[in-house]
């Protein structure tokens, strides 16, 4: 009998090539090495979390899924580039999200990376390169992969035809990575906002990154451009966050409407209005219409901040911080998107909307209670300036529509009164420009400056070198002097307004409010600490900042209530004695006896009794103050705050003043 040998079968094996766990590799490496650099500054226990673990996994499966397509190349340099181009385009990702939250303090969402590049490259070149230029430890440690693969390619990517086996193989592996990421997430309760709510309802970028990576995050940001996030209406608070009202003052800040009437035809503006109707208004107090008939200028200060205001250095902005209304607690936090959800805050008396700009996305809405708008109501002429290009931001499509006669920048007038430097005289705005309103009483004037903007240097920052004399005898860093000196171009604008208004003879009948946009986020980390003469804590204190609210003809007083930038809207509309409804703005009057409450955008709070870090889940009470039950109050505050933030992304998505005013 003829002996025949079986011949073995040789099987390719499934994952054949190095590339199979070199690509999901560097992606989980650029996932923590963002995290270590970004979020804990360092190697530390704080890494071995439950977090750090839903990015690993999304990181792992993105990769599997990546080398699965590449599996079906025919041929050995179709899957590198299948391979190493997902990785570079990983790693120029990461780098410039790194860069972008080293810069800013701040990732960036898609949609406002992608709406502001053109923007970004023409206004700030100088800047850009020098980003790059200081960022090269991070660049090295992103490319770090790409530049390991391309030495190794000819070694861990063989040759073999297209193969369906391994394309399924690794998808299917992907997907159940990817599934047990999601059903722990899902399962996991984790905080009062709890993981599934981060990554559904209340998504944000920023807080995406720390609770999935910056893969994932980037996923779900792409996804909720296209489709709208699943919607978490709010629940009324079971206590409210006020005092009573006091009868000598008469009634509360709340309009004779009816709020139900106006919201029929559309079910979302009758849920909005319903939750409205359900809460009662902020107390009118003995400030109300102290400022009634006065001539209004608004400053938002570009990265300005209190731990600069000094006697001798600022004379002018110290006056008028302690002899105005003196706010001791005030903050502005970071909201996203930098300078323009620092307007958005200030100007609307809203919570910008996490991952979109805000101002932006009001361009077409009816801004119904903006200041300009209340007030040119009352017979008010309005005008708005900024002493950079007038098309930044988007600023030519928004501003006109938030109430403002004029819209002025450089580029449609301001080039007339303004050098085209970098960066432009806040002086020089101030000098052109009050001629233009003055003698048009009464009138509502903003302005937002420029002087003040990053780098901190002296070769290219011209206002940093025009004040440089003034500052060389400081006790400071050369970074801190020349923040220092770039802002002094800041108070010699106000200084020379306030002569300017007392020599027009109407000083005393102008109130001036100035509110930075941001924290100074072109210092360095060691730097801002430098500046404030502390380790500055970082959740909170960081974004403790200043808020002027400055006429000669009031006394000074003092307010040590907590409170932020979408506060000063309504407090504003209660001291001109405008008519507004408080229950429909989620800032409230700093002056009421209603208790201050300070939102951060990842939903961390300071209360008069209290703070709330929302990353640690604790809560420290304010000295001194003794609280019955501690748990209801957290849960308390913590509903209020979650629907603060929910219902003023609702008032701007779905345009809802319209639907009550504009009908």
């Amino acid at each position: 009998m003829a002996k025949h040998k079986l011949k073995r079968i040789k099987k390719q094996p499934l994952f054949q090539d190095g590339m199979s766990l070199m690509l999901p590799l560097s992606f989980c490496w650029m996932e923590i090495a963002l995290l270590v650099m970004m979020e804990f500054g360092g190697f530390s226990k704080d890494i071995i979390r439950l977090n750090t673990m839903y990015a690993v996994l999304f990181a792992f499966s993105a990769g599997l899924a990546v080398y699965s397509v590449s599996a079906l190349a025919p041929h050995k340099w179709g899957k590198a580039l299948l391979t190493i181009g997902p990785m570079t385009a990983a790693a120029v990702w990461f780098t410039s999200q790194a860069l972008i939250k080293q810069t800013y303090g701040n990732y960036m969402s898609v949609s406002v990376i992608f709406g502001m590049a053109g923007a970004l490259a023409g206004s700030y070149k100088e800047e850009i390169i020098a980003t790059i230029l200081g960022g090269l430890d991070e660049i090295a440690v992103f490319f770090a992969p790409v530049i390991v693969s391309l030495i190794l390619v000819k070694w861990i990517i063989k040759p073999s035809k297209a193969n369906l086996r391994r394309f399924f193989a690794g998808i299917c592996l992907a997907i159940f990575l990817f599934a047990e990421a999601f059903c722990l997430i899902y399962y996991i309760p984790n905080g009062y906002i709890t993981d599934i709510q981060y990554m559904t309802s209340q998504f944000d970028i920023n807080e995406g990154v720390p609770h999935f990576g910056l893969g994932m995050s980037t996923a779900l940001d792409t996804l909720y451009i296209f489709t709208d996030k699943p919607s978490d209406m709010g629940v009324s608070a079971s206590i409210p966050i006020y005092v009573p009202t006091i009868e000598k003052y008469g009634f509360t800040n709340v309009m004779d409407i009816d709020l139900t009437a106006r919201s029929k035809g559309n079910s979302t503006i009758a849920s909005m209005s319903a939750y409205f109707a359900s809460t009662p208004g902020t107390p009118k107090s003995e400030y109300t219409g102290l400022f009634e008939g006065k001539n209004l200028i608004l400053v938002c200060a570009e990265s300005f901040n209190v731990h600069m205001i000094d006697p001798q250095i600022t004379p002018t902005l110290y006056k008028m911080m302690t002899q105005g209304f003196y706010f001791t607690d005030f903050y502005q936090p970071a909201w996203g998107v930098s300078t323009s959800d620092g307007e958005y805050s200030f100007l609307m008396g809203n919570i910008p909307k996490a991952g979109v700009n805000s101002m932006f996305h009001s361009r077409t809405n009816l801004n119904y209670f903006t200041l300009p708008s209340a007030l040119k109501r009352l017979g008010y002429s309005t005008y708005a300036y900024h002493n950079n290009t007038y098309t930044y931001y988007n600023r030519d499509q928004t501003h006109l529509n938030l109430g403002f006669d004029v819209w002025m920048g450089m580029g449609n007038g301001m080039e007339k009164y303004v050098k085209k430097i970098w960066p432009e005289s806040d002086l020089e705005m101030m000098v052109g420009t009050i001629p233009l309103y003055a003698d048009h009483q009464p009138f509502c004037a903003y302005y937002m400056t420029v002087s003040g903007h990053p780098n901190y240097n002296w070769g290219g920052n011209n206002m940093a070198s025009l004040n440089r004399k003034a500052v060389e005898g400081l006790n400071y860093s050369e970074e801190v002097k020349a923040y220092i000196a770039c802002n002094l171009e800041l108070e010699k604008a106000m200084t020379y307004l306030l002569e300017e208004l007392e020599n027009r003879g109407i000083l005393d009948d102008t109130v001036i409010v100035l509110c930075p946009d941001h924290y100074p986020y072109g210092l360095s980390a060691e730097g801002f600490d430098e500046l404030a003469g502390h380790t500055l804590e970082r959740n909170f204190e960081f974004y403790k900042n200043v808020l002027i609210i400055y006429n000669s003809a009031t006394p000074s007083v003092k307010v040590d209530k907590p409170c932020y930038s979408i506060d000063i809207q309504p407090t504003l509309l209660n001291l001109f004695g405008c008519e507004y409804d408080s229950r429909l703005i989620m800032g409230k009057d700093i002056l009421s006896p209603a208790e201050g409450l300070v939102i951060f955008r990842n939903y961390s709070w300071i209360s008069e009794k209290g703070r709330y870090n929302a990353r640690t889940s604790k809560f420290t009470p304010a000295p001194g103050v003794i609280i019955p039950d501690t748990a209801a109050y957290i849960q308390t505050m913590n509903t209020i705050v979650r629907n603060r933030t929910l219902y003023s992304a609702y008032i701007l998505e779905n345009n809802y003043y319209y639907y009550i005013f504009g009908r």
